[in-house]
């Protein structure tokens, strides 16, 4: 069974997420703004900007390039993130339908009702 320590609400505090997109955003957003088909962030320029693992990262940006429909897909190969722009091809056309090829069709929202949680 997992033992729990108690701690004080300041040191909560100091620890809580920081707000969701503040590395994600920026990193996407600067890769859409160089407008190259394909691109990676060598080693050394990762390894100085950031302090976890390519995989990790990965991940995170992918989720936040996905839940918000951005035009970038991320992947990871020995250690090195890459970027791929899906609404353009190689020759820098752009694709009309790269949205739903991408991520698939929009799912419309739920409307809740009143008192339902």
């Amino acid at each position: 069974m997992v033992k729990f320590e108690a701690v004080k609400e300041d040191e909560v505090v100091a620890t809580e997420r920081k707000m969701q997109g503040t590395v994600s955003y920026p990193l996407l957003k600067a890769f859409i703004e160089t407008d190259m088909y394909m691109a990676k962030i060598p080693e050394e320029e990762f390894n100085k900007e950031f302090s976890r693992d390519a995989s990790s990262l990965a991940m995170t940006v992918r989720g936040y390039a996905k839940k918000h429909r951005m035009p970038v897909a991320v992947v990871v190969r020995n250690d090195v993130l890459y970027f791929k722009r899906l609404d353009i091809d190689r020759d820098g056309k752009e694709i009309p339908d790269w949205e739903e090829e991408a991520w698939g069709p929009s799912k419309p929202k739920k409307k809740v009702d009143e008192g339902e949680i």
